[in-house]
């Protein structure tokens, strides 16, 4: 303890003594912990803390599964394998079989992922809550139970259980809720139904990710019998029994697949629930945590440099203590207690940091995010604090220790001024220096590629103009007399907001591009080969306000007598290749073609345009109605005046959010902007570092061999001579530690591809860009090491050394 104190104050002294070269390590081992703290909590958060049920690992979704897209997938990384909902005879089939589990639930879904929606109705007015109708068995299968009442029985009606959130929110965590009579409209009842609430659901339980479920509602497997012609979909989740792998249990579910499923190649498939909750965001926060590791190493070699610069300076100083009795492995201990010092100073300050910084961390992060709320400072996060720090000292203490190691033989003391480096000691440096360059350049490049990728995606052909003059409303009609009525109302709401002085056009449709609420219709060619096509009811003005062109034939208009449809081009080029629809029928939809428009990237900017056909509202309605308002400039009051439109027409619906067209389609892509973002922070802010570091280093070096320098300005060396003697060195780290980081990004490639869109393997301007950058920025470190070396005048320097 006593030698350790010691070496602790030896540390602090040579902190005071080489304060420039202190900060630059601090700082740059702050950063690189601090981000590793960041993205670590993150990261934990969302992939190793477990799911707030009983033995979550047991628990498997149960999915059909085929080719094509992935109507259930995130936006990152599409799935080449699509997971479908079960229908109402599968599920009544399993269980009457055998099966490999303990038990299995399911709840009410849409093959959409659209869940039910319940208007809550009271003194306060009508709120839209987010519900979810399952079985009485799915708390037990899930092992959770009420932390205030209880959960409904098998075959009870008439009850409710809510969330944590919404008890908090909506009833003030008042524990008299329990008994209390609400009103609830939901799709599911053609009237108002009154329902009892009998429990309230833990604080961190939640089974839908992102979006959380606010109320819970029972459904019988009676009336699961009764719905085979309603065409509702559902998910199921399922217990495994402890000794049972989930390759097995799937093997058995396959023998209960239909055999019709089967030959219309679909399986069975069974999700770990935790892989179903974290979702797609898996391969980005993989992605990330990469990058982290990349800014941590960056930042410990910048350390590591720094700190074998001011080792080659005391190599006079551990000879004398060699020759004084210092054994080497005390030596080595005091490097090491010095590196370990400041990392450890640096994982307090960015500790500190990221916790203050944690409420903009969830702000910054995409609302796509699971267990985004989750997201703090905890033990794994504080063991990985520890491994950086751990790691930190590692490498940025191996280096000087081992300079100290080689310098071993020198038991003389050959210079009584100073302490020359040894040409092993320069290429150690220099190779430190190559593999910054090369750290630094591979983050810049990475970055660079996911800022490029997500400009490709936002420029990218929509087939229609997203702008902020275009507003946006979702009206879901719940209330059975909105929808016996509905032609009627959505005439008289259109005819409302088109009289607003600033409207330049309205229109309804029953679903808005990339908001991923789409339905999808079973079409068939000419030859009677199956088609899927997008299938949206539209008003005539939809185009006009969404600006989507018309290629051929005409629009819609509001008195078709027969009933028609408009066809994207893609639908047309499948129906009916090299020839013109116009005049023919749709086979499936009972319509005739009377026009082709432009296609629409409906579901995802990333995708290609899926065919679509266009149903005139006049000839069907939608209890999905939302309305699209084209303004012009300047009017700030659109948002209240539409909302005040709404009530007066819907009154007994909750008031719609409103946005518009340019914040769905910024929503639509927010994750890749936030993870672009994150790349090329983490990127800029190493290469300020190593630039900071490099700076230092030569500042270093100059003031380490003045005398020498002062020798050859009295031989006759110009400051140009004088200062090509001290960065000629850093040109091949820098070139090859450049060419290396191409060479690396090329070769990982395939890794990172998925997060990328439209950008080749060897991404000419990232590259170009990212060498440059490094360049500029070595060139600016060189600045100031060189007007020192200018200023040298040597017969000074002489009389001082």
């Amino acid at each position: 303890m006593t030698g350790l104190i010691t070496d602790l104050r030896s540390a602090f002294r040579q902190f005071l003594r080489n304060r420039g070269l202190t900060v630059v390590a601090l700082t740059s081992l702050a950063v690189g912990i601090g981000v590793s703290v960041a993205i670590t909590s993150v990261s934990t958060a969302v992939l190793v803390r477990p799911l707030p049920y009983d033995r979550p690992q047991d628990l498997v979704m149960i999915w059909r599964q085929g080719t094509g897209p992935d109507p259930l997938a995130g936006f990152w990384g599409r799935r080449r394998t699509a997971r479908y909902v079960s229908t109402p005879a599968m599920v009544l089939h399993w269980r009457e079989q055998a099966l490999p589990f303990v038990d299995f639930a399911v709840f009410e879904s849409w093959e959409t992922g659209v869940s039910p929606r319940v208007d809550l109705i009271d003194g306060a007015g009508v709120e839209r809550l987010r519900g979810t109708l399952a079985t009485a068995n799915l708390f037990s299968v899930l092992g959770v139970r009420a932390r205030l009442g209880r959960t409904f029985g098998e075959d009870e009606t008439g009850v409710a259980v809510i969330s944590d959130r919404l008890w908090r929110r909506r009833f003030g965590a008042d524990p008299g809720v329990l008994g209390k009579t609400i009103t609830l409209g939901t799709g599911r009842f053609r009237d108002r139904n009154l329902v009892e609430i009998i429990g309230v659901l833990p604080d961190r339980f939640r089974f839908d990710y992102p979006d959380e479920t606010e109320i819970w509602l029972p459904l019988s497997w009676s009336a699961i019998a009764s719905e085979f012609q309603i065409g509702l979909m559902y998910r199921a989740v399922a217990r495994l029994s402890g000794d049972t792998p989930i390759q097995a249990a799937e093997a058995a579910m396959q023998g209960l697949h239909d055999p019709a499923d089967r030959k219309r190649g679909t399986r069975i498939w069974l999700e770990p629930v935790h892989d179903y909750a974290v979702g797609a965001s898996r391969g980005a926060l993989l992605l990330v945590s990469a990058l982290t590791l990349l800014v941590l190493l960056s930042g410990a070699i910048n350390a590591a440099t720094v700190f074998a610069a001011s080792t080659v300076s005391r190599l006079r100083e551990m000879r004398v203590r060699r020759a004084l009795g210092a054994s080497q492995g005390r030596l080595v201990r005091q490097v090491f207690t010095e590196a370990a010092a400041v990392a450890v100073l640096a994982g307090a300050v960015g500790s500190a940091t990221v916790s203050l910084a944690l409420p903009g961390l969830r702000a910054m992060l995409p609302a796509g995010l699971p267990r985004v709320d989750e997201i703090g400072l905890d033990w794994w996060t504080l063991a990985g604090v520890c491994g950086a720090v751990v790691l930190s000292t590692l490498l940025a203490g191996f280096i000087p220790a081992w300079l100290s190691v080689r310098d071993r033989e020198h038991r003389h003391l050959e210079d009584t001024h100073t302490a020359t480096m040894s040409l092993a000691g320069l290429r150690l440096r220099m190779g430190l220096l190559g593999v910054q360059f090369t750290l630094v350049t591979a983050l810049l490049i990475a970055g660079g590629m996911l800022v490029r990728s997500f400009g490709n995606i936002m420029h990218v052909d929509k087939g229609f103009e997203a702008d902020a003059n275009v507003y946006v409303a979702e009206i879901r009609l719940i209330h059975p007399t909105y929808r016996d009525q509905g032609s009627r109302l959505q005439s008289e709401l259109l005819r409302h907001v088109r009289e607003l002085r600033y409207v330049d056009a309205a229109s309804l449709t029953s679903a808005i591009p990339l908001r991923g609420t789409d339905f999808v219709g079973r079409l068939r060619r000419f030859d009677g080969q199956p088609i899927s096509a997008n299938r949206r009811i539209v008003d005539p003005g939809y185009f006009d306000v969404m600006r989507i062109p018309l290629l051929s034939g005409r629009w819609l208009t509001d008195a078709e007598g027969e009933p028609v449809v408009l066809v994207s081009q893609s639908l047309a080029m499948a129906a009916y290749p090299g020839e013109n629809p116009l005049g023919k029928p749709l086979w499936g939809s009972g319509a005739r073609i009377v026009g082709v428009v432009a296609d629409v990237r409906a579901r995802s900017l990333l995708e290609r345009p899926m065919p679509a056909f266009y149903v005139p509202m006049a000839q069907e309605t939608s209890s999905l109605v939302c309305l699209l308002v084209r303004t012009g400039m300047g009017a700030p009051q659109v948002a209240a005046d539409l909302r005040q439109v709404v009530g007066d027409v819907y009154p007994e619906q909750p008031i719609p959010r409103l946005a518009t067209l340019d914040q769905v389609l910024n929503d639509s892509v927010a994750d890749r902007r936030a993870y672009a973002v994150i790349s090329s922070a983490f990127a800029v802010a190493m290469l300020l570092l190593s630039g900071l570091g490099l700076c230092g280093h030569l500042s270093h070096v100059v003031a380490e061999r003045a005398r020498d320098l002062a020798i050859r300005s009295a031989l006759g060396a110009s400051s140009r001579q004088q200062l090509q003697l001290l960065v000629r060195h850093i040109v091949p780290a820098l070139f090859g530690g450049v060419s290396i980081a191409m060479g690396t990004v090329y070769l990982l490639f395939p890794l990172v591809a998925p997060f990328l869109f439209e950008i080749d393997r060897f991404d000419v301007i990232s590259c170009a860009v990212s060498a440059l950058l490094v360049t500029g920025f070595t060139a600016a470190a060189v600045v100031l090491p060189a007007h020192r070396v200018s200023r040298l005048d040597a017969a000074t320097m002489l009389r001082a050394t």
